[in-house]
């Protein structure tokens, strides 16, 4: 289905218990699609870091422009400094909502992902 869209500008999967594996098949699949995905919401689905990554991953090879919400994913700074790392130098995510992750009180994750970045705006 995803393979010949064309159209598709958002996706709303809050709270469907996908897990890591789950986001990784949402991850492959819109590395199949042409659509222009604007908006990725995967809130309160247990995704870790493991899912946040095969995410990253697509969005790095798809380069196209939009927000990622990660809310209530049980993701914490290692997986938020490996996005970052994942996605340095690219301008394809607006914003990146983690929201209610394992995250450090610090801010330094974060601090580095937007200096990784810089067109990212991370709310948390």
């Amino acid at each position: 289905m995803l393979q010949k869209n064309h159209t598709l500008l958002e996706l709303n999967l809050w709270s469907n218990n996908l897990g890591a594996g789950g986001a990784a098949i949402i991850a492959m699949a819109l590395s199949h699609t042409s659509a222009g995905l604007v908006d990725l919401d995967l809130g309160c689905n247990s995704i870790g870091n493991e899912g946040l990554t095969a995410l990253a991953e697509v969005k790095r090879k798809k380069q196209g422009e939009g927000g990622s919400k990660q809310r209530w994913n049980e993701i914490d700074d290692e997986g938020v400094l490996h996005a970052g790392r994942t996605l340095a130098g690219t301008s394809c995510l607006k914003e990146m909502n983690l929201f209610g992750n394992k995250l450090s009180s610090d801010g330094k994750a974060q601090a580095e992902l937007q200096r990784q970045v810089p067109s990212i705006k991370v709310m948390k």
